[in-house]
């Protein structure tokens, strides 16, 4: 997560507007073998509070910063995406 901020600050540096979405997927089965799967946005939230809370506090989170001049906006998101085993049949 420190590299993503100092990124976000480079770019920044660089002129850029930066939105930070830190996205996580729902009910990833795919995952199963790496731990327990999010159900929902809040378990998410959770899981992210929990070591990263000492250097990133939920104050930074979905609101507007200005780095450089520039807009600097980290947020937090989670989608729900269902893949498929054939690609064909992913219907993208």
């Amino acid at each position: 997560m420190s590299n993503r901020f100092a990124w976000s600050c480079k770019l920044a540096d660089l002129g850029f507007p930066v939105i930070l979405v830190y996205l996580g997927f729902l009910d990833a089965h795919e995952m199963g073998d790496r731990g327990k799967r999010f159900a929902t946005h809040n378990e998410w939230g959770a899981a992210r509070a929990g070591p990263q809370r000492p250097l990133f506090p939920g104050e930074v989170w979905d609101r507007e910063w200005s780095l450089h001049g520039q807009p600097f906006i980290p947020i937090i998101r989670s989608l729900r995406l269902s893949l498929s085993a054939n690609p064909a049949t992913s219907g993208t």
